[in-house]
């Protein structure tokens, strides 16, 4: 009998029983189901690049979608009472978190949510964009490329982009920026839809997967730094 050192719980288990009883050995919170299409490909290519091709001794990870972050943080405080023991979990948060919520709690003095937040700071990561924003700055700094990205993940090359006005979200900061953003993804994914005849959810995965894909090529150092650390 050949022992082999190093597999994660869920791969020994996985032998046992079938694929749909198997248990995540990791668990990652995140907003919404936008950051779920960029955040699953991001952790595979995280984790290809980590353990290499060997799936034997890869963890199974599960995505999971909440809501706003201070619920994405309250559920992350009733994981260990949720899972079994052993599961590590996470919250991967939107960029805006940091970069305004919580400078902004530095800038106040607001010790109560600091502390809040700063308790469970060690199982926080962050996301290098809103994902929505991260979407739009990549199709605005080439929109030819960013096109023919699209139309290779579905393999159509009559695929276009509905008309919008790039200018004008540029020039829009912050929320007002994000909220522009969210409105501009939501639209293309519809008008994606109507060309494709697929569903929302399959075209939001693809856009997430370009996102993903785009950001570790460009940013690999950076992306093993701040994610990798997660899967040991």
């Amino acid at each position: 009998m050949e022992v082999i050192k190093g597999p994660y719980p869920s791969v020994v288990l996985g032998s046992l029983a079938s694929v749909e009883e198997r248990s995540a050995d990791i668990v990652v919170y995140v907003e919404d189901s936008f950051s779920e299409s960029v955040v699953d490909p991001l952790i595979s290519g995280v984790l290809s690049n980590k353990l290499g091709d060997d799936p034997f001794i890869f963890p199974k990870v599960a995505v999971v979608p909440i809501g706003g972050f201070r619920e994405v943080v309250n559920f992350l405080k009733r994981h260990d009472a949720l899972q079994r023991p052993g599961v590590r979990s996470y919250a991967l948060l939107d960029a805006d978190v940091k970069d305004e919520s919580i400078e902004n709690w530095r800038k106040t003095d607001n010790h109560a949510m600091l502390a809040w937040f700063e308790g469970l700071a060690d199982r926080i990561r962050f996301l290098p964009w809103t994902p929505e924003v991260g979407l739009f700055d990549l199709c605005d700094q080439d929109q030819q490329l960013f096109l023919n990205s699209i139309k290779n993940a579905f393999r159509d090359q009559t695929l276009h982009f509905h008309e919008f006005n790039a200018a004008s979200i540029r020039a829009k900061n912050g929320k007002h920026k994000r909220k522009a953003c969210k409105v501009w993804g939501k639209d293309l994914i519809g008008f994606l839809c109507e060309q494709t005849a697929r569903e929302s959810l399959e075209v939001q995965k693809a856009l997430g997967a370009i996102l993903a894909e785009y950001f570790l090529e460009s940013n690999r150092d950076r992306a093993m730094r701040d994610f990798a650390p997660m899967f040991g």
